[in-house]
C-alpha cells in the first residue's frame, strides 16, 4: 500500500486536516460561548474576555475537538477551535481625556459591536433584563444570539516557547485595529478590517510590545487540553454597575 500525502492536507490552505487548533491570521468564524475572568495587575484590576471561536467546516476527513469531552456522545467539532482574548490587554477602569471609561462598559459595549455585525440586537434588547452582569453573560450564552453567524476576524497571539515539549505556544488574541479599521467585519464591511501582519500581531514573550491604551499584563487562560474555554467561578465575576444603561453605549 502507497503512503498518501494528499488526502492529508487541505489544499484550499494548506494546513493538515490534522490540525485542530485556530490557527494566527484572518479567520472566518463563529462565535461557540465567551468567557469573562479578572485578575489583579500592578495598574489595577483587569477582566479578561475570551471567545471560543470555531472556523468554518474543515471537511474531509477532519476530526475536531470533541465539542464536551466529558460527554463524546455530543460529538466533535467541525471545523478548528480556539479560545481568542477580545484584545491583546484586557480591560480596566481608565480615564482617557476627561472621560472616564469602566471595564463592564467596554466588554458589553464590545459585544453590542459584535452582535451588530453580526445582525443581531440583542444587547441592547436585553436592556435592564438582568440584575448583574455575570446574568448578562450566562444570558448571552444561553441564548446564543449569534449562533452560527460566520465573519471575519483578525487574530494575532502572544507566543511563548514551551521548555517542556520544546514547542512554541500561541495564546490567541483578536488585533488591536489600525485607526478606522475593525478586528472582526462581515462580509459587507472587508474593506475595513485590519489586515493581519505577523511582524505586528505575533508578541514574543521577553521582546518589546505595540504600548497599549494602558499597559496590561496578558494572561491566557486556554485550557490547552481541549482547547475551550473554562467557565469563571462566581468569584471571577462581577456585578453590573446599577447605574450602567445598555442603551447609553456608543454604537
Amino acid at each position: 500500500m502507497s503512503f498518501e500525502t494528499k488526502s492529508l492536507t487541505n489544499e484550499s490552505t494548506g494546513m493538515s486536516i490534522k490540525i485542530k487548533n485556530l490557527p494566527v491570521g484572518t479567520q472566518k468564524c463563529k462565535v461557540n460561548s465567551i468567557n469573562v475572568s479578572k485578575y489583579d495587575s500592578p495598574k489595577g484590576l483587569v477582566h479578561n474576555l475570551q471567545l471560543s471561536l470555531e472556523s468554518e467546516p474543515v471537511g474531509k476527513d477532519f476530526e475536531g475537538f470533541y465539542i464536551d469531552k466529558d460527554k463524546p456522545s455530543l460529538g466533535r467539532h467541525l471545523g478548528r477551535t480556539g479560545a481568542v482574548k477580545s484584545n491583546p490587554y484586557g480591560y480596566k477602569d481608565r480615564e482617557y481625556k476627561g472621560n472616564k471609561y469602566t471595564a463592564v462598559g467596554d466588554i458589553v459595549d464590545f459585544l453590542h459591536r459584535l452582535c451588530k455585525e453580526c445582525g443581531s440586537n440583542w444587547v441592547h434588547d436585553v436592556n435592564g433584563k438582568f440584575k448583574t452582569f455575570e446574568e448578562f453573560i450566562d444570558a448571552f450564552n444561553n441564548d446564543q444570539p449569534i449562533k452560527d453567524k460566520f465573519i471575519t476576524y483578525t487574530i494575532g497571539a502572544n507566543k511563548k516557547h514551551n521548555d517542556e515539549t520544546g514547542y512554541d505556544d500561541y495564546y490567541l488574541n483578536l488585533v488591536k485595529p489600525d485607526k478606522g479599521e475593525v478586528e472582526f467585519a462581515n462580509d459587507d464591511n472587508l474593506s475595513k478590517l485590519t489586515k493581519y501582519d505577523k511582524v505586528l500581531h505575533i508578541f514574543e514573550s521577553g521582546t518589546a510590545k505595540p504600548k497599549p491604551v494602558a499597559n496590561f499584563k496578558v494572561e491566557n487562560d486556554l485550557e490547552e487540553e481541549s482547547n475551550t474555554l473554562e467557565e469563571a467561578t462566581d468569584e471571577e465575576l462581577f456585578d453590573i454597575p446599577d447605574d450602567l444603561d445598555i442603551d447609553a453605549l456608543d454604537d
